[in-house]
């Protein structure tokens, strides 16, 4: 054995073993290689199943799917072979793995069902064109959007897909989605070229979303069209100047980048690689400009962008219109302020990511009307509060505006008017009831009618730009007067009761040398007359104190006799001092009547109108206590209850007299009112919700507003005998359900009857 081969014989084990270590390389390289390149439409499916599934139990997860099946799917687009490789393709299967999802064959089919617009992008044919056949330029546009006015004949190249292959030949074209449009659909292939012609009548509304295919020896492409009617122009709501302060204007923002309200009338859904967006823009012109129709294409052009915003980011548009709001963000790099110049609003359909479109042709609407912005003016000085006062007598609140203001808004309760000065002529928007304004001073008069007694009245004020004054303190709302009271009884006066004769104080009199009259207690048949008990305090004075009643001194003499109403005030005094133990709603409102009796007997100018209502009223106030017993466990003297028995009988024969006299409505009224708040008082203390409580409010509101001269005395009576049961029933802790139903129903029946 020759050296060379002894030399040859000892290293072919080496080589061996690395020849071996090569091809165990090459092999994990190729298996690397492999691994990392995989079918994407398979794996764009298993993203979109998992992210689906993952929806609602991991947003978060199914978010991260969501995203890389739409990267997988943009590079989709660009492959030839339909592979995906490398890292998108690791970081799909730690996203796998790592969320264990595990999609079965019925999943997948089922959830692909759900993905709706997320459609798959087909892996591009290389050399293959599809797109909207240009009848005037005889070609092919690369644009998936199809807008066509409704109503139209469209046949032959009017309405036509074209497909045009460079490399191969095409074997057939189809499409879908086009099913209720009313058109027939041709297709024809010739050789390389293949074409969809649409025969018919264009709907005259509805959005379709057609997927035409077209296929070739190596494989097939589906491109998503989106047909559509013209795009109208949609509606700057931002007005560019405003007398409303919470209305937000463009005056005085010109050389700002203001938000901007933009109403959109209609978005639709969108095909894939499409984007809606608003622009704000200058200059620019339309079909119009040149004498075209503005009930078909648009064709907008020539125009300069300021700002632009998506509209449909989301491709979440149903048809319906819709509000955005552009933001200093949404204005182009380099705009820094709108300027003065005037501008419009159009939507278009960006195709291709070709962004800011500045001939969208007929993908572009009809521009808005025009806005401008204003330079910035000084602000007014402010102007004080307005002054709002309550009036008791007259039952209403005043609003009076402050010096120099144009502008005040007056809050009743939830409601707002607003009192606008132009020129030298204010007027009030919007008009309410019980609502007035003088034209001249500007005054807003708010009466017992506009609300709700109790409901709170406050104002602010402004004058041109100025800003908004300090509110005024609020007041409330007062309550109509229930019957007719003179001007004259606005005297502030405690209630009083006669004195002795022999006491010095005395009332004026009725001639220079009479004393005042008694009054008389009515007495049983046959019986004389006999004085009025003492009563514990002297009458209000009209004269003055140091005048005696043996002055020889004239006072001025009453106009009108005041005998019946002092006596009536007397008897009435004296039968509430009976009753001072018992609680009783009717006792709160004859409590009133007598106040207002008494005012009226010190009032020298009382009218004979004003005497016959308060004698009527006295009388009705003595009826409704006639059936109010006074508590037995009270304890009187022997000569009280002699008396009060006394009176008691006596009043026999007056129950008799009155209840032939109508009692006033007016005094019904305020009976009903003193139940309602003593309901009120009880439903508190029962810390129960119930429809009570808002009935009690709105009977308490529609009584305030009744005009008691017209009202049915039945209708109150009833009332008032529902009022009590409804009474009874509060005080209870445990009142049954089914007395609360009942007594529900009838307030509300009550209420009807009263509105």
């Amino acid at each position: 054995m020759s050296e060379v081969e002894k030399d040859k014989k000892e290293v072919q084990p080496e080589l061996e073993e690395k020849s071996s270590i090569i091809k165990e390389e090459a092999n994990r390289e190729d298996k690397i290689d492999q691994s990392q390149e995989e079918d994407g439409d398979q794996l764009y499916d298993k993203l979109i199943d998992a992210s689906k599934r993952l929806k609602e139990s991991n947003p978060e997860s199914a978010a991260a799917f969501k995203n890389l099946a739409d990267t997988i799917n943009e590079k989709l687009g660009l492959s030839d072979d339909g592979k995906i490789s490398g890292e998108l393709v690791e970081k799909a299967h730690k996203l796998l793995d790592g969320n264990q999802v595990m999609m079965s064959k019925n999943d997948s089919e089922e959830n692909s069902e759900e993905r709706g617009v997320h459609v798959r992008k087909r892996r591009n044919i290389a050399g293959l064109t599809i797109g909207r056949w240009n009848a005037v330029r005889k070609q092919i546009e690369v644009s998936n959007i199809l807008v066509v006015p409704g109503g139209d004949r469209v046949f032959g190249n009017i309405l036509k897909i074209s497909a045009k292959s460079n490399h191969e030949k095409i074997t057939s074209i189809s499409v879908t989605g086009h099913e209720n449009m009313g058109l027939k659909v041709e297709s024809s292939v010739n050789g390389s070229e293949a074409s969809l012609t649409f025969d018919g009548i264009t709907p005259r509304r509805g959005q379709y979303l057609l997927n035409v295919t077209v296929t070739t020896s190596s494989g097939s492409q589906t491109t998503q069209f989106g047909y559509y009617l013209p795009f109208q122009k949609p509606t700057i709501n931002t007005p560019n100047d405003s007398t409303d302060a919470s209305v937000p204007s463009l005056a005085g923002k010109a050389n700002e980048k203001p938000n901007i309200d933009v109403t959109i009338p209609y978005v639709p859904k969108l095909p894939n690689g499409a984007k809606m967006k608003v622009y704000l823009v200058t200059g620019g012109s339309d079909i119009s400009n040149y004498g075209g129709s503005t009930d078909g294409l648009a064709y907008p052009e020539g125009y300069n962008i300021l700002a632009s915003k998506d509209i449909s980011p989301n491709n979440d548009g149903d048809g319906s219109a819709r509000q955005i709001t552009i933001t200093q963000s949404d204005y182009k790099s380099g705009v820094n302020k709108i300027g003065t110049d005037k501008f419009r609003a159009l939507t278009v359909i960006e195709v291709n990511n070709n962004v800011n479109d500045g001939n969208p042709r007929e993908r572009g609407s009809w521009f808005s009307d025009e806005r401008r912005a204003t330079a910035p003016v000084a602000k007014e000085a402010t102007p004080e509060k307005p002054t709002v006062a309550s009036s008791e007598a007259n039952a209403n609140v005043t609003v009076t505006p402050s010096a120099n203001a144009d502008h005040v808004e007056i809050s009743i309760g939830s409601d707002k008017v607003v009192a606008t000065k132009s020129g030298s002529s204010w007027s009030l928007t919007p008009t309410k009831s019980g609502v007035s304004i003088d034209g001249v001073s500007g005054v807003v008069t708010i009466s017992h009618n506009a609300a709700s007694a109790g409901t709170q009245v406050s104002a602010t004020a402004k004058h041109g730009n100025s800003e908004v004054s300090a509110s005024s303190t609020p007041v409330s709302l007062p309550s109509k007067r229930y019957y007719p009271i003179p001007d004259s009884y606005n005297v502030t006066s405690q209630p009083s009761t006669p004195t002795q004769p022999d006491q010095g104080a005395t009332e004026t009199p009725t001639a220079p040398s009479e004393p005042a009259p008694q009054p008389s207690q009515p007495t049983a048949s046959g019986q004389p007359a006999s004085p009025a008990p003492a009563p514990t305090q002297a009458p209000r004075a009209a004269a003055s104190p140091s005048v005696s009643s043996t002055s020889t001194q004239a006072p001025a003499q009453e106009q009108v006799d005041k005998s019946e109403l002092r006596a009536l005030t007397q008897e009435l005094d004296q039968r509430l001092k009976a009753l001072a133990t018992v609680s009783n709603p009717k006792i709160d409102a004859a409590k009133a009547v007598l106040l207002d009796a008494q005012k009226a007997l010190e009032d020298s100018a009382l009218t004979e109108q004003g005497l016959r209502t308060a004698v009527e009223s006295v009388k009705a106030a003595l009826d409704s206590l006639k059936d109010v017993k006074a508590n037995a466990s009270d304890s009187k003297p022997a000569q009280d209850k002699k008396d009060a028995k006394q009176g008691t009988e006596d009043s026999k024969d007056s129950d008799k007299m009155t209840e032939t006299n109508s009692v006033p409505a007016g005094v019904i009224v305020v009976g009903l009112l003193a139940l309602l708040g003593v309901i009120a008082f009880w439903l508190v203390r029962r810390k129960k919700e119930s429809e009570i409580q808002q009935l009690s409010t709105e009977l308490t509101r529609v009584l305030g507003q009744l005009d008691a001269e017209k009202a049915d005395k039945k209708v109150l009576a009833k009332a008032q005998n529902l009022l009590q049961e409804t009474l009874d029933f509060v005080k209870e802790e445990n009142g049954s359900a089914e007395t609360e139903a009942k007594l529900v129903e009838e307030l509300k029946a009550i209420l009807d009857k009263l509105k």
